[in-house]
């Protein structure tokens, strides 16, 4: 963002847009590899540890993409909407937020979310009340 707030009006959108973007691309992409890489390498313990929840994790998430990508394919599509755009967008919807999902899903977090789901089923709070 701020790449393009100086360096576009500086240098011009033709040189931005071909010059620049494709040269920083792939450094984009190895920097978010290198983001998830060392997430997951501080919980490596964990993921060995505990395979079953760490299981238990991944197919909501499993599950959440594949619904959210599938919708938004379709719809895109019905809208008239040129296949490469519909999967561009596709794939933009399925992964909105996912990476502060990932982010917050330490032990620790899943621990306290456990002892509340928990606390709430021996209160006997199982259902949401509605006024």
């Amino acid at each position: 963002m701020l790449t393009r707030l100086f360096l576009e009006p500086a240098k011009g959108t033709d040189w931005y847009k071909g010059v620049f973007v494709p040269q920083i691309s792939p450094l984009a992409l190895i920097a978010l590899l290198f983001t998830i890489v060392i997430m997951f390498s501080y919980q490596g313990r964990y993921i060995v540890q505990l395979p079953l929840d760490i299981l238990k994790i991944g197919i909501p998430f499993v599950i959440y993409f594949a619904v959210m990508f599938t919708l938004s394919f379709f719809i895109s599509q019905r809208m008239g909407i040129n296949y490469t755009q519909t999967t561009s967008l596709s794939f933009t919807a399925a992964s909105n937020n996912f990476e502060l999902a990932i982010e917050h899903l330490t032990p620790e977090a899943l621990l306290k979310c456990y002892e509340s789901i928990l606390a709430l089923l021996k209160e006997g709070k199982t259902h949401v009340h509605s006024n």
